[in-house]
């Protein structure tokens, strides 16, 4: 994490402060050539003005020497001398030694330009003459060094283009410290760690997966206790069980108390053979998970199916809907086996009365079962989900490990789907409200 956060700090100052430095180059470059082309271009004009007026006149020398002296004492409008860029002045042919093609060139009345470490110098030949007038041009007056000011404007950009970045980047280095808190504290046990929520976040989805996913460990965490705890207890009473029905079988004689004893020891059986399959089932919900068939389902003939399958002779299951298709997107199977346990649970702990109501509202399909029973208290509604967890009123009335609504929800998690429990509304018990998403 400090590596890739000090690798982006880095990267992000290097290329702005490169970019800057080269678009300010390439930005020079091209405003000084344009810049020197007009300046020598202006430079060439005159000069050919000046020759073509010079070649009238007799005293060229004296000319040349009063336009200098005149121009260097005329005072700028600060009041100060103003020095021209460039000099002035006569030379003859023979004074100036060339090469035969620069020769030639000047013959021919074209102008000559040549370079010099500091200076530019223009050599027009005047008409009719051997004298060349000479326009000497210090460098410094095509490129001038930059002011402090314009150093003080660059430098100005580069610390406020930094300073954005920074209020920028400031909320993305706290947020990546806070997950890296978030996620050493988790590591460290402390499975009840969460990121807090924040309204604007450069890592919204990351925190949010983030929190899911310790959601997902702290339950499955609990639920390891709750299995150990209830194998522990209720492997124990039916091994103890067993073990005493055999010690009693081996001292008995009688025929018909040994084929009761018998029978005892084969309920235990039962029960123990019913526990181990069930926590099996529990224990495979998260492999099952990967092998999910979802398909858009109607809702309102799958709830008459497990109507049907679950109406008892003694039962009195209603069914209200709307005259809408109620469709999810859902693995049937899975579906089926959420309502038949609600149903069965309706009717074990309720007095054999049952309204199933179904509706459509906003995204989501809801599945309402009342039942006619004591209700749950609010301290169990949380407990209730949990595997081998029952109402404390139930717990010697009636037979059962506690599964059913475990199963419930954890099948309604693998579809983004809650259990929410409310007392009812409708009849005298409680009210279990399934939410799935719709089709």
């Amino acid at each position: 994490m400090r590596t890739l956060l000090y690798s982006l700090l880095l990267f992000v100052f290097l290329a702005t402060a490169g970019l800057g430095w080269l678009f300010d180059y390439l930005y020079e470059q091209n405003h000084s050539l344009v810049r020197d082309v007009d300046k020598a271009k202006m430079i060439e004009d005159l000069g050919y003005q000046w020759s073509n007026s010079l070649a009238n006149f007799p005293s060229r020398a004296q000319y040349i020497e009063n336009w200098q002296a005149a121009i260097s004492e005329r005072p700028s409008v600060q009041g100060e001398t103003e020095h021209l860029p460039f000099e002035l002045g006569l030379l003859t042919k023979a004074d100036l030694p060339m090469p035969n093609p620069l020769a030639l060139q000047m013959e021919q009345g074209e102008p000559l330009l040549l370079e010099t470490k500091n200076n530019l110098t223009w050599y027009f030949p005047l008409r009719q003459s051997q004298e060349v007038l000479l326009i000497k041009v210090s460098k410094s007056y095509f490129s001038p060094a930059i002011s402090t000011r314009e150093y003080g404007f660059t430098i100005g950009f580069y610390i406020a283009l930094l300073l954005l970045f920074f209020l920028w980047a400031f909320p993305l280095i706290r947020q990546l410290l806070s997950l890296r808190y978030a996620t050493k504290r988790f590591g460290q046990g402390e499975l009840q760690q969460r990121i807090p929520s924040r309204k604007f976040s450069y890592l919204k989805e990351i925190e949010a997966e983030f929190n899911q996913m310790a959601l997902r460990i702290e339950s499955l965490v609990d639920d390891v206790k709750l299995l150990s705890s209830a194998v522990s207890h209720d492997l124990r009473t039916p091994l103890a069980r067993i073990r005493f029905g055999l010690d009693t079988l081996a001292e008995e004689n009688d025929p018909i108390l040994r084929q009761k004893y018998q029978a005892k020891i084969s309920d235990h059986i039962d029960d123990m053979t019913t526990l181990v399959e069930t926590l099996l089932t529990y224990a495979r919900l998260d492999q099952i998970m990967v092998s999910l068939h979802s398909n858009a389902i109607d809702l309102v003939p799958l709830i008459y199916q497990c109507i049907k399958a679950n109406n008892q002779f003694e039962s009195n299951i209603s069914f209200a809907h709307g005259s809408r298709e109620l469709k999810i997107q859902a693995d049937a199977f899975y579906i089926k086996m959420i309502i038949n346990n609600l149903l069965q649970n309706a009717l074990t702990y309720g007095g054999g009365q049952v309204l199933i109501e179904c509706m459509n509202e906003g995204n989501y399909c809801k599945i309402y079962v009342h039942d006619n029973g004591k209700g749950i208290d609010v301290s169990l509604r949380e407990k209730i989900v949990k595997p081998f967890v029952r109402g404390h009123q139930y717990k010697t009335k009636i037979s059962g490990h506690g599964i059913g609504l475990a199963l419930v929800k954890r099948v309604l998690d693998w579809h983004q789907g809650h259990l929410v429990i409310e007392n009812s509304t409708k009849l005298t018990g409680a009210c279990f409200i399934v939410l799935l998403l719709t089709a």
